[in-house]
């Protein structure tokens, strides 16, 4: 693991990257449907310096963790391929989770990096459009009481 990795080849395109959902009211929001729930993009912000961060579904593995169990009691989640954060150009790696007790969470642990050629807004916009466009819920939002403000 390192941080000054752009993209890890040793991670394949087909690995399944997990995203926690907070307990905010722009998260989710309803389809036109009235029914359902979709993500938004902002539960994929990125602050300059910084990557997203994400668990590693095949380290979960490994390690015998069910991802549905992976985040707090109040949190959605989603999961999407690796290729998805990939597929405009941006690079994932595994990184360290300083901030964590929880000892799955720090082994699996990644970030999402953007490419110093993509380092803006218009770019990110697509990367996160392209993850939406192949994520599913692993918790959804109604289970934990997550629901459009």
């Amino acid at each position: 693991m390192s941080d000054d990795v752009f993209d890890d080849p040793a991670i394949i395109d087909v690995d399944v990257l997990y995203r926690k959902v907070p307990p905010a009211g722009d998260m989710v929001v309803y389809d036109d449907d009235g029914v359902t729930l979709l993500p938004t993009p902002a539960i994929f912000q990125w602050k300059k310096g910084e990557g997203v961060s994400v668990h590693l579904d095949s380290i979960l593995r490994l390690r015998g963790r069910d991802p549905r169990t992976l985040y707090d009691a109040d949190c959605a989640s989603l999961s999407f391929p690796v290729g998805a954060a990939r597929s405009c150009g941006d690079g994932v790696a595994r990184t360290l989770a300083v901030d964590d007790v929880d000892p799955d969470r720090v082994a699996a642990h990644a970030e999402i990096r953007r490419s110093a050629d993509n380092d803006n807004r218009v770019h990110w916009g697509l990367t996160r459009k392209a993850i939406l466009k192949q994520c599913c819920w692993v918790v959804t939002p109604g289970k934990v009481g997550l629901l459009p403000g």
